[in-house]
């Protein structure tokens, strides 16, 4: 029987810097001019080889200056090196130079906590605690970012969620999603059929890392790649177009206490990760995946 099971899912169906609309092709700019370099350099370092997991720096210059109140656990990149953090109270931060530039998605209070995000080509989209997805189009303008719910059904069962994220498969334009649910080991992949607005199975990916905390997903811009990271800070890449095992991509250099948090690709090979140094008080940092010496 179907009932209660996964398959029952599958088959039923004032310290802000505010973001203008015109602020954010100068800021995504200054980014890329930061982070750039860096996903150049993963990509094209010959002398490591392409499976070599990657350990982790902070990233260039000082600690990000975080506004009061602002911890984010959810990072999304652009195709072009924009990259965003979010706090779980849909408050978000362009990480652009010299200060963040802070902005809130607007339209989705009543969808719950956020808990996944992917810049895809055409839209923000994002997964709250509720298991709605919602696709922000366009850019912040004076400090918003309008959203709304798409049509498709919540990811969830009756025994809850415990981490999700989706997104817009670039060769398609169909949804597609990850999903932990309460009490299973398995991320389970769905795609959204737009004719009967139902989610139907696309696969499965059986955790193979023990970790002490559900993991955190995240998913490539084209849709195509699926980030899989764990509270020890190691980070795995699963293919969602030809499918096989989950490849380690990132290592921590050394635990030392840290928390990790969501992380997101950066580059061909890179990756964008959050983590909370030990301390009172403490708010996550920005690291990023770095070549071997």
């Amino acid at each position: 029987t179907r009932k209660g099971s996964r398959n029952e899912y599958c088959h039923a169906g004032g310290c802000d810097r505010r973001l203008s609309g015109s602020d954010f092709a100068g800021a995504t700019q200054r980014l890329a001019a930061v982070l750039g370099p860096i996903a150049d350099a993963l990509e094209g370092n010959a002398a490591l080889p392409s499976t070599a997991p990657l350990p982790y720096v902070m990233a260039p210059g000082r600690a990000v200056a975080w506004p009061e109140d602002f911890h984010p656990k959810v990072l999304a990149a652009s195709e072009d090196g924009a990259l965003v953090a979010f706090a779980s109270s849909r408050r978000g931060a362009l990480l652009a130079s010299p200060a963040p530039a802070h902005f809130s998605l607007e339209g989705i209070d009543a969808l719950g906590e956020l808990v996944g995000a992917a810049w895809a080509r055409d839209a923000l989209v994002v997964t709250t605690s509720r298991g709605d997805v919602a696709e922000c189009v366009g850019v912040p303008v004076a400090g918003a970012w309008p959203c709304r719910r798409v049509g498709a059904p919540t990811l969830r069962l009756p025994g809850g969620l415990v981490a999700a994220t989706a997104s817009r498969a670039a060769a398609t334009g169909r949804l597609r999603a990850a999903v932990v649910f309460e009490g299973d080991g398995a991320i389970v992949l769905l795609e959204a059929d737009e004719d009967s607005r139902e989610w139907l199975p696309a696969g499965e990916v059986h955790l193979p890392h023990a970790a002490g905390a559900a993991p955190h997903l995240s998913m490539t811009p084209s849709g195509e790649e699926l980030l899989i990271s764990f509270d020890d800070g190691l980070v795995l890449r699963r293919s969602l177009v030809a499918g096989g095992v989950a490849e380690t991509i990132a290592v921590p250099r050394a635990t030392s206490g840290k928390r990790w948090h969501g992380s997101c690709g950066l580059g061909a090979r890179g990756v964008a990760h959050l983590a909370t140094l030990p301390g009172v008080g403490a708010v996550p940092q920005l690291f990023v995946s770095s070549a071997m010496t």
